[in-house]
């Protein structure tokens, strides 16, 4: 490499993202495929990078097999809820919580109290207000949920692996459990 293009990725390459191998921007290019326009693939994208970065912090000895189960994980999940949304290939194309955040997000716009003419249970509730906000910010399209949801599912699939670990779980045992739950639906 260059001394030029070592400077010019001085600020990042120091945390070790940018390792000189060309896989490391495979789930970037997955998710520009998969999304070619809009806040979609803006979203998808920060949250792949983000994801990166976050898997930069395992263990040279955990790197490869954990990584590249959490980024198929990933990808996956961003790739059905595409083809969900776009495709409807799946039996329902509804989603009672995203119901419920559209009537969040337009009491909030109206002037009323959020959750007047809702009736569901806290914990509904507060992912259908967590929900209304990303509504609020990015659109009404379900898939920005979808991917921010599949961004949190990689990150509890890395907390089961690590609680594993510190349990006292050999590492075969822990990265089954992963592998069993990052393809769960």
């Amino acid at each position: 490499m260059s001394k030029s293009a070592e400077l010019s990725f001085a600020p990042i390459g120091w945390m070790g993202f940018f390792r000189g191998q060309w896989k490391t921007f495979l789930p970037v290019v997955g998710v520009l495929i998969a999304f070619p326009l809009g806040p979609d693939a803006v979203l998808a994208v920060v949250l792949v990078v983000l994801l990166a970065f976050a898997l930069n912090r395992l263990s040279a000895s955990d790197e490869k097999s954990i990584r590249s189960v959490l980024i198929a994980a990933f990808l996956l999940r961003v790739f059905v809820a595409a083809i969900d949304q776009y495709a409807e290939l799946f039996p329902y194309a509804w989603d009672d919580y995203f119901t419920l955040a559209r009537v969040i997000l337009r009491n909030i716009e109206q002037g009323y109290q959020p959750f007047v003419g809702t009736l569901a249970s806290p914990h509904v509730k507060s992912y259908s207000f967590f929900s209304a906000l990303v509504y609020a910010v990015l659109g009404q399209l379900q898939l920005y949920i979808r991917i921010l949801n599949a961004f949190f599912a990689v990150f509890a699939l890395l907390r089961v692996y690590q609680v594993a670990r510190r349990l006292g779980a050999r590492d075969e045992y822990a990265k089954t459990a992963i592998v069993l739950l990052a393809f769960l639906p």
